[in-house]
């Protein structure tokens, strides 16, 4: 999947643009597209203010904890 298709994925989900079990689902596919198992935390946390894109490039700045 590219960019512009995450970005119309996640503006959907900030836009409320789904039903409940939609959300899930576009939830967990945009957690393995992003590799970002925290993904839902960036969509409860974001800004009314931030952009589709804004929230991808967060998503993509997600490094696991080395141990």
């Amino acid at each position: 999947m590219d960019d512009p298709e995450i970005i119309s994925l996640i503006e959907r989900v900030l836009q409320h643009d789904c039903s409940d079990e939609e959300f899930g689902i576009l939830i967990e596919r945009l957690k393995v597209e992003t590799k970002c198992p925290n993904f839902l935390n960036l969509i409860k946390h974001s800004s009314l203010s931030e952009s589709g894109k804004e929230i991808l490039k967060k998503a993509r700045e997600y490094r696991p904890i080395q141990l």
